[in-house]
């Protein structure tokens, strides 16, 4: 993504319109991977995708060598024989980068700050899990959405902030 792009969906968002994830594509249907092959959709609140490996290297436009790296690095995860659709957005993003020379070994620091930000926020919703409120659960997933969201936000302005420092001067 072009660092104009990428100022254009940071200001946007600042001015509180509604943006998708950076790098984020609708997934393309792929002649090779009929829909009825595909292992089945779970939902959990939210509709989850679950994608084969070539229906993954394919939406993502990526090779073997980069899904094995990324799998490697731990960016990405296969639960079974399938991937959640975070990979596909994680795979993409990835290649987008590969682009301006980032390898996958320097987006553990990207993974890592991602961990520690969802532990800070399994620990704010544990409390809700705790209790014994039949709701209890999607409550606190509701809550752990939320908070993300906002912590995608805060992330998002404050490297807007800190590259525009550093682009003005």
């Amino acid at each position: 993504m072009p660092l104009r792009a990428f100022r254009q969906h940071l200001e946007a968002s600042d001015r509180g319109e509604s943006v998708p994830p950076l790098g984020a594509r609708a997934p393309e249907p792929t002649a090779a991977a009929p829909a009825r092959s595909s292992p089945p959709t779970r939902t959990a609140g939210n509709a989850a995708v679950r994608l084969t490996r070539r229906q993954l290297l394919d939406g993502a436009g990526i090779d073997e060598a980069l899904l094995h790296s990324l799998e490697e690095f731990g960016l990405i995860r296969r639960r079974g024989a399938s991937y959640e659709a975070e990979a596909l957005a994680v795979a993409r993003a990835a290649a987008a980068l590969g682009e301006y020379g980032y390898e996958v070994r320097h987006l553990r620091a990207v993974k890592a700050a991602a961990d520690r930000q969802a532990g800070l926020i399994e620990q704010t919703v544990a409390p809700q899990l705790r209790r014994r409120d039949p709701d209890a659960h999607e409550q606190a997933a509701e809550t752990a959405r939320e908070i993300a969201a906002l912590s995608v936000k805060l992330h998002a302005a404050l490297l807007s902030a800190s590259l525009r420092e550093s682009l003005d001067h």
